[in-house]
């Protein structure tokens, strides 16, 4: 295991002994993948959620707008940075379908706003790496990070870039002890995706008995989120906003070991774009068994977590705010009833911000794994078996990882308590 390291910022830092056998695993892995992923179509796939995007940025030709006079699966940061680059282009050409030059600029312009989000997570996997665990390792970081080929492909892919990027910024800002900065990038970074705001949980957690602290963080995430939400509710936007969040909640489960059990093997679906002019109706849960055991199984995930908090006591040291925030993501991914591959993105910096080594490089390469046997494979090749086999072994995974912290912190601690007693 890796220790912290103290340094002064004129400090250098020179690695030591030969990577060469971690540069060619990740050469030849992301070389591989590309060649797997090439199709007669172009590079990567013939589908990307690009396609999704621009579909629905194509409403806005038509005065529909995302929590103005229709609803959306995203929330406003996301949805505006879509339709962004479509009002733009929309300037200089003409409307078109996927095949068009404006399909084509807008897709590019897209992939360079994800890029800038995309640059920002290495820039600040590498700051915090940095003062974590020193220059050496730093360094190390952040090129398996650029080699890796899941970043690669769902930059290319999604927009999963934006909620890591804040992520990453809201943990930067609270190693610098700027606790409201860092409130206010789990702010924005829910208003891309909801996932960010889970880590208020650990976050809190250090804070919880200095409440001056607690407060500026509790009011920066309340004040961006008021920010974004509140200018679509004094347009009247607060129904869209209702049934946005509504359709989150009643989609049917997918690609989890939930969704297995619920029968549904295909992915997330809600419904053609055409009814995101119509207020949400949920329908009647068809996941008779998940209805009734949802709040048990909630209950069941908060339980773990108590019980982990109890039992390893982690303390305000950089690196175990870090894992009890994979933590807490691996766990509400084990606990939801959906999960989508991209979503590995924001996991993979957090593994080798906890595991700075070469354990943080056989996390990310088995979590890699997992990514393309699920996508494309498992879906290319019709074979239930196959797709549910995916899905256990990335189950096991997650509860392989969640022990992982769990038992190294519970090390630590005992170690600390020897030490003391001694």
């Amino acid at each position: 295991m890796s220790t912290r390291h103290t340094f002064s910022p004129e400090e250098t830092f020179q690695p030591q002994g030969s990577q060469l056998n971690t540069i060619l695993v990740l050469f030849l892995l992301l070389r591989l993948t590309l060649l797997f992923l090439y199709t007669p179509q172009g590079l990567l796939n013939a589908y990307t959620d690009y396609y999704f995007y621009y579909r629905s940025a194509q409403l806005s030709d038509a005065g529909y707008y995302p929590f103005v006079n229709m609803w959306y699966e995203y929330p406003p940061l996301t949805a505006y940075l879509h339709i962004l680059p479509y009002r733009l282009v929309r300037m200089f050409l003409p409307g078109g379908d996927i095949f068009s030059l404006t399909y084509r600029l807008y897709a590019t312009m897209l992939g360079m706003i994800f890029l800038i989000f995309d640059a920002g997570i290495l820039v600040l996997l590498h700051r915090l790496a940095w003062r974590l665990w020193g220059g050496a390792s730093a360094n190390w970081s952040a090129w398996v990070y650029a080699s890796l080929s899941v970043p690669l492909f769902f930059w290319s892919y999604s927009h999963q870039s934006v909620p890591t990027f804040f992520c990453l910024l809201a943990l930067t800002w609270y190693k610098e002890r700027q606790w409201l900065k860092s409130g206010l990038a789990l702010g924005f970074g829910a208003a891309a995706k909801i996932i960010p705001l889970l880590l208020f949980v650990p976050f809190w957690y250090f804070l919880r008995r200095r409440w001056r602290e607690s407060l500026s963080l509790a009011v920066g995430a309340c004040g961006s989120l008021i920010c974004v939400y509140l200018p679509f509710v004094l347009t009247g936007g607060l129904p869209w906003i209702r049934a946005s969040f509504s359709a989150l909640i009643h989609v049917n489960s997918y690609g989890t070991f939930w969704a297995l059990l619920a029968g549904n093997w295909g992915p997330g679906s809600y419904g053609p774009l055409s009814t995101r002019m119509q207020i949400f109706v949920p329908q009647p849960v068809s996941d008779a068994l998940l209805s009734l055991a949802s709040w048990a199984v909630f209950i069941f995930f908060v339980g773990v977590f108590i019980f982990f908090l109890w039992k390893t006591h982690p303390h305000e040291r950089g690196d175990h705010l870090v894992r009890l925030s994979l933590l807490t993501l691996l766990l509400f991914h084990l606990w939801s009833k959906g999960w989508s591959p991209q979503w590995a993105v924001t996991l993979i910096p957090l593994m080798l911000l906890c595991y700075p080594h070469g354990l943080g490089l056989v996390l990310t390469l088995a979590l890699s794994g997992l990514v393309f046997l699920e996508w494309p494979l498992a879906v290319a090749i019709p074979w239930k078996e196959l797709y549910a086999l995916v899905i256990f072994m990335r189950t096991a995974f997650f509860i392989g990882v969640a022990w992982l912290i769990g038992k190294d912190m519970w090390q630590e601690r005992e170690g600390m308590i020897e030490s003391v007693h001694g």
